[in-house]
């Protein structure tokens, strides 16, 4: 019998702003699965952080292929 369980992956994001007179901000985001975390100061360095357990690049075509309706 095929497993037809969907997987999962998890992320926790927390965005942190130190000072307001700042403009620059910096995050930590989490596998929840795994546990495993990251600093970042880039945003496209989460999005690498992500791409290590989810086909982020098959996800932005589907998305890029969507009319918007």
């Amino acid at each position: 019998m095929e497993n037809s369980s969907p997987q999962v992956e998890s992320f926790v994001v927390r965005f942190i702003h130190d000072a307001p007179e700042q403009r620059a901000w910096r995050g930590v985001i989490v596998h929840v699965q795994s546990s495993v975390e990251e600093n970042f100061s880039d945003f496209a360095d989460a999005i690498a952080f992500i791409a290590r357990y989810v086909p982020v690049a098959q996800i932005q075509k589907i998305g890029d292929n969507t009319n918007g309706e």
